[in-house]
Formats: structure tokens, sequence, C-alpha cells
């Protein structure tokens, strides 16, 4: 695979699966202060 988001585990079945997949990293924290702030509001 040229893709190296391929050799991350749970990428496996997605890149398996077809079409496009993009990857993102975040810090957890934040990420998920901002998704229940955004789910409070």
């Amino acid at each position: 695979m040229d893709n190296p988001d391929y050799y991350l585990r749970y990428n496996k079945s997605f890149n398996r699966m077809g079409g496009q997949m993009r990857y993102v990293t975040a810090d957890n924290q934040v990420f998920l202060l901002t998704l229940v702030w955004g789910l409070e509001a």
C-alpha cells in the first residue's frame, strides 16, 4: 500500500471497502470538549 494511513489498524477495514479516506489527527481532550459544547448549544 502506498498510503501510510492503511497501516493504522482501524483503517484497514475501511480501506478494503474502497472509496476515499481522509485521516485527521486531533487532541482527544480538545475534540471531546468541543463536541460537548457543540451538542449543548
